[in-house]
């Protein structure tokens, strides 16, 4: 005999009753829509800077302060590479094509932006002073050892040690901020974080709203030590090299005025 549902009553089994709760009953976390995170927002540098505290901000002045004064020093020294690369050049054609050491002088003391005719006039200046002891009436003079190309080729090798020197002013600093800068910029960050623990334990809460400023602010100055130091470095090492060319084509010059001295001066030596 067929049971009539009328009669008896319908009783749903178990998982229609859980079907339908999971469609009109909504749960915690069921059939609504997680709110979304809150965006966090990006450090602002001049922000971190102004936040930061006191020896931070000193390490960013002191920074800021080198990074100027080594990319003027920078600017510097490519304008007097480039105009010694050319001024040389000129005056070495000169020095080549004319055959008067009076005519050369005369070139030299109106191009004194050359190198080359520094070098020119330490060795022509003591030349003339070998000349003038010659003429004189002393003997004993007349037999020194002023009378040989060794006085003349230690003027010229201390004329080119003279533009060497000029040409290296301020590498010393350049690669002083090069290897101090990381440094410095480390040393800023050490305090930047020291104060970030500081103020977790004044707050007495280590969650990533409250350490992450700190951080970021004390490892903003690292960043910027090794802003500072790099340019610092590269330069550094490309105008060492440059200053060694330099070095060579200086004792080339040198030999050159050597020989053309022996030939036409010192010959009865």
């Amino acid at each position: 005999m067929n049971r009539n549902k009328k009669t008896r009553g319908y009783k749903p089994d178990k998982l229609q009753i859980l079907f339908w709760l999971l469609l009109f009953v909504p749960q915690a976390g069921f059939g609504t829509e997680p709110s979304p995170p809150e965006t966090p927002e990006a450090i602002n540098f001049l922000e971190a800077l102004l936040s930061a505290n006191f020896i931070v901000q000193i390490t960013f002045i002191i920074l800021l302060i080198l990074s100027v004064m080594s990319w003027a020093i920078v600017l510097q020294k490519r304008t007097l590479f480039k105009n010694q690369e050319k001024e040389n050049k000129s005056y070495d054609d000169i020095f080549l094509k004319t055959h008067s050491f009076e005519e050369i002088y005369t070139h030299a003391r109106s191009n004194e932006a050359s190198s080359f005719s520094q070098i020119f006039l330490s060795g022509y200046n003591e030349m003339q002073k070998i000349f003038k002891v010659r003429n004189s009436n002393d003997s004993k003079k007349k037999n020194s050892s002023l009378f040989g190309l060794d006085n003349v080729e230690r003027a010229l090798r201390k004329g080119t040690d003279n533009e060497i020197a000029f040409l290296e002013n301020g590498l010393t600093f350049l690669a002083t901020v090069g290897s101090s800068s990381p440094f410095i910029g480390l040393f800023g960050t050490v305090f930047g974080i020291m104060d970030a623990f500081s103020k977790i334990a004044v707050m007495g809460s280590a969650s990533l709203s409250v350490v992450a400023p700190g951080i970021a602010e004390a490892l903003i100055a690292t960043g910027l030590g090794l802003f500072v130091a790099i340019p610092a470095s590269i330069f550094y090492n490309t105008f060492v090299n440059r200053i060694k060319k330099f070095e060579l084509e200086f004792n080339s010059f040198s030999a050159d005025f050597l020989n053309i001295a022996r030939r036409n001066f010192f010959r009865e030596e």
